[in-house]
């Protein structure tokens, strides 16, 4: 990987060494910290919505999504297909999630503290963003990558998938078969939780 902006003087990389092993000693004057998992919406607590939600039933898939990228309808319909597919209960974390009844097995809210969220779900479908990557390993929570258009989404992925914490699969395999990716995905904690 080339380093497009590179100081001779200092760089601060807010990633773990664990994380990006091949990296070390390849940049003179970088130092790997960890990731930031600071929330400030962690003091508020989960929205009594989600809360109660939560206390109803068994843990939930979670599903996000960069507000940027594209195509998000089609994510979140092949999302709650695969939800209903399978018998599992869901949670929608986007303003562009459409509402559900009261007594769905699928709650939307356009948004929610990761770090109190990830523990009490069953498995996390993202784009691969390093910040809800770190989120979820720090949580133990499986995780289901469909990267977005570029960035560092689809490194993440691999690095998920390296560590065993996850799978990553395109946009098109996803919408096809949701079903299916997320039966690939071993279901249980995973093991990386000890190192964020």
């Amino acid at each position: 990987a080339e380093a497009y902006w590179y100081s001779e003087q200092l760089n601060v990389v807010l990633l773990p060494a664990w994380y990006v092993p091949w990296f070390r000693g390849q940049l003179p004057n970088t130092i790997l910290t960890n990731f930031p998992l600071y929330e400030p919406a962690d003091a508020e607590g989960l929205p009594e919505k989600l809360d109660s939600f939560l206390s109803r039933g068994s843990p939930p898939l979670v599903f996000s999504y960069a507000s940027w990228l594209r195509d998000v309808e089609r994510y979140y319909n092949a999302s709650i297909d695969a939800c209903r597919a399978l018998g599992l209960r869901g949670v929608i974390l986007s303003e562009h999630a459409p509402t559900f009844d009261e007594d769905s097995a699928i709650i939307s809210l356009p948004f929610a503290s990761m770090n109190l969220l990830l523990p009490r779900a069953m498995a996390l479908v993202h784009h691969g963003g390093i910040g809800t990557v770190a989120k979820s390993l720090a949580a133990g929570t499986p995780q289901l990558i469909v990267p977005g258009i570029g960035g560092d989404q689809p490194f993440n992925g691999k690095t998920v998938d390296s560590l065993g914490a996850g799978l990553s699969i395109s946009h098109d395999l996803y919408q096809r078969d949701s079903a299916h990716a997320l039966k690939s995905l071993q279901i249980g904690r995973a093991s990386c939780r000890e190192r964020v």
